[in-house]
């Protein structure tokens, strides 16, 4: 809907008579009963009234409640011609009830001579903050609708207000600080809420006042309604221990270490260690002790947020054992038991493991160079040691070169072999498994595999001629090795009785294979198809097939 504001002056600078702002709605627009306020700013102060609904047609009259028309002068005694100042209006559908909503419409406009008159644009659309979602534990996101501006710029933004209160009797500073929200962002998000607390929200539009270019001081509107209270749930238990998530010594999540050398500073992770499903974790403490699994005598309680790991460089001594203690505190503010790690040692050991005797295998056996999956890798590895402080642990990595991690990143392995699947892998392309082996204190030493590739099993290998008469033809099977491999050609009937075979060590590119037709008996192979399978003999993979006709003439 179109609202036109009607502005009359009378003579001279200022206004010695009555004025009245009216507001004219355009047909088919809103015409439901309610109640409108306006607020009228200029330079030095604030003027406020009420425009009533008169039961009939599409007007609107704005009048001071207490008088027949609404003088401006009673408000703003120094408002003037050529005097700038912002209309802001505010709708309620019932009046001084819950369900005002606090609708924005704001213009700026210069005080000109008599019956001049001002459209304002009407938004049904605009409400009061309101928070719509949680940003982490002690934090709310708190979202708004834009206020309406004629493009004169005069709006400067928003201050938003936070109170337990209701009713915002003393607003106090706003969230924001001394600087207003941007006019053109419409969310603030409040990290300084405490859990459990019931929180309201309120918002004024900050305008520039009387000069456009915001030299004069900043001038504030209306407190607009609360908005509906904001908190965090009740949460009557505090956070549990997730047993199969312990807390781990060491630099990386998921590896425990039980040695450590005198010059690496402690560490430890708690990944998934604790869980609260009703009001989530605030912040985690952790402790060091030496003494037993949960003392503090080295370090007490520090709270690191909502960080899973820390690091602490304080002093060690070779031979002690350090226990690191974790405890989590929820939205609830209560606190969990503490989870222990099971200690780590301090030792001398400055060396990583040795790779002497190690190996990574691509597959899950012996070492195989090729494979049809295109979704799955498998890896296996062994042959790594320590004489010092022993294999603690391993992480693989998967990727296109020696040592990649272009497929996937380095990541914790369970034992000594993996299998990883959902992946896209490309044809003919190699993949490299590289694996690193980590000592009881921390240092690790890698190895990669020598590399699978990935060949298409369904691959039609052709035969020419096909069909052919044996014996006084033969056929010439003709296959593109993808690399180095040791391959076997073998030719069935249709009871899949073999009737051919032939192995070619070493097999690369190009390679040709000729059957004169006759079978592993001696015999001319009969009338009719025969099944041709190519197998990598290292692998038993099949990298191809295709079919042979045989017609005796």
């Amino acid at each position: 809907m179109i609202v036109t504001a009607i502005l009359l002056v009378w003579g001279g600078i200022a206004f010695a008579q009555t004025s009245v702002i009216g507001i004219i709605f355009q047909p088919n627009q809103d015409f439901r009963p309610a109640t409108y306020k306006y607020f009228v700013a200029g330079k030095d102060g604030m003027a406020t009234g009420v425009c009533q609904y008169l039961g009939a047609g599409p007007q609107y009259t704005c009048t001071d409640p207490s008088v027949p028309d609404f003088v401006l002068e009673n408000f703003i005694p120094t408002l003037a011609l050529n005097d700038q100042c912002v209309f802001i209006f505010e709708k309620e559908d019932n009046a001084g009830t819950a369900t005002h909503k606090g609708y924005y419409a704001v213009t700026h406009q210069v005080i000109n001579p008599l019956n001049t008159h001002y459209d304002v644009l009407w938004s049904d659309s605009h409400a009061v903050p309101q928070p719509i979602s949680t940003a982490g534990i002690g934090q709310f996101v708190i979202n708004w609708s834009a206020a309406v501006d004629d493009g004169s710029g005069n709006i400067k933004g928003y201050n938003l207000y936070r109170s337990t209160d209701p009713t915002f009797s003393s607003p106090g500073l706003p969230l924001n600080g001394g600087t207003p929200i941007p006019f053109g962002t419409t969310n603030f998000t409040d990290s300084t809420a405490s859990p459990t607390t019931r929180y309201y929200y309120a918002i004024r539009i900050v305008f520039r006042g009387a000069d456009p270019l915001g030299s004069n001081p900043t001038i504030e509107s209306y407190l607009s309604e609360n908005s509906n209270p904001s908190w965090i749930p009740p949460d009557a238990t505090a956070p549990v221990i997730v047993p199969a998530n312990p807390v781990t010594d060491g630099p990386t999540p998921g590896i425990d270490i039980d040695m450590q050398g005198s010059t690496t500073p402690l560490s430890a992770n708690w990944v998934g260690t604790f869980s609260d499903p009703e009001s989530g974790i605030w912040y985690y403490e952790y402790a060091i002790g030496t003494i037993t699994p949960g003392a503090t005598n080295i370090v007490g309680w520090t709270n690191v947020g909502t960080s899973t790991g820390m690091t602490n460089s304080v002093s060690i001594s070779v031979g002690q054992t350090y226990y690191v203690t974790v405890r989590a505190t929820n939205g609830a503010g209560l606190t969990s038991s503490p989870a222990n790690s099971d200690g780590v040692t301090i030792v001398t050991d400055t060396t990583p493991p040795v790779t002497t005797s190690a190996y990574v295998n691509d597959g899950t056996g012996a070492d195989i160079d090729f494979q049809n999956s295109r979704d799955t890798l498998s890896a296996n590895w062994g042959g790594f040691s320590d004489p010092q402080s022993g294999i603690s642990g391993y992480t693989y990595a998967i990727g296109t070169t020696l040592g990649g991690t272009d497929v996937i990143g380095w990541t914790a392995a369970g034992g000594t072999s993996v299998t990883v699947g959902s992946l896209t892998l490309d044809l003919n392309k190699i993949y490299y498994v590289s694996v690193r082996a980590y000592n009881g204190v921390g240092l690790y030493s890698e190895l990669s595999s020598d590399g699978i590739t990935v060949v298409n099993i369904g691959e039609r290998i052709p035969n020419y001629p096909n069909p052919f008469n044996p014996p006084t033809e033969s056929t010439r099977i003709v296959i593109d090795v993808p690399g180095p491999m040791d391959l076997g050609v073998y030719i069935y009937d249709i009871t899949a009785r073999l009737v051919f075979k032939q192995v070619i060590l070493g097999a690369n590119g190009l390679t040709e294979v000729i059957w004169n037709g006759v079978t592993y008996y001696g015999q001319v192979a009969d009338n009719g198809v025969y099944l041709l399978r190519v197998i990598d003999e290292d692998s038993k993979e099949m990298i191809g097939k295709g079919k042979i006709l045989v017609i005796k003439r």
